[in-house]
């Protein structure tokens, strides 16, 4: 079974996904949070609702993680700061490092929600996952390099020195930004690959 976090955004988009799992004999479990929505939730919430929704699931080590985006920051609270294991783990374009003003700013995040503050660099939250804590784990790394067109695009170029953790295996999809990254064929395709070899 693969455990994705991803954000209510792309709930819809995640049916095609767990066509492409399924066909690879994987089961994608999409992990529900920001219920209290985008403007209410920190990401101690959404923490918080991911392990009342894992509850159904209990994973187990044999289990795999998809974390996106702040997805990934969750699925890293999991097995840094809570211990839960997993056979592997996929961040797809995760600030590990923290975020900025600069890319709030520019991608349009607003920063006054509480989830935006959180994974600003030096934030409560990030001082719990420090990428030096992430070495050794066997994260793999999806990044994207679009640097033309939406704000998400412009994402994927500014933030790509925020998402290095030192060690993980890095998989780089030039044209592909940011949201795109969870919903088209060839980084899921390479997903599947990856989980199943």
């Amino acid at each position: 079974m693969a455990l994705m976090e991803t954000l209510n955004l792309f709930w819809e988009k995640v049916g095609i996904n767990q066509a492409m799992f399924a066909e690879a004999g994987l089961e994608l479990v999409p992990v529900n949070y920001f219920n209290s929505g985008f403007t209410q939730a920190s990401l101690f919430d959404c923490v918080k609702e991911s392990r009342a929704f894992l509850k159904y699931y209990e994973p187990t080590p044999n289990d795999f993680a998809i974390g996106h985006s702040a997805g990934g920051l969750i699925v890293r609270y999991f097995e840094e700061v809570l211990g839960v294991k997993f056979a592997k783990t996929i961040l797809v374009e995760c600030p590990n490092g923290g975020t900025n003003r600069l890319i709030e700013q520019v991608t349009g995040l607003n920063r006054d929600w509480p989830y935006v503050k959180d994974m600003r660099r030096g934030s409560k939250f990030m001082k719990l996952l420090p990428p030096e804590n992430a070495i050794g784990k066997g994260y793999i790394e999806f990044k994207g390099k679009a640097s033309r067109g939406k704000p998400a695009r412009l994402m994927s170029a500014l933030g790509y020195g925020f998402t290095e953790i030192p060690g993980a295996t890095q998989m780089v999809f030039p044209d592909i930004g940011h949201v795109e990254l969870v919903i088209e064929a060839e980084p899921v395709k390479s997903a599947i690959a990856l989980l199943k070899a």
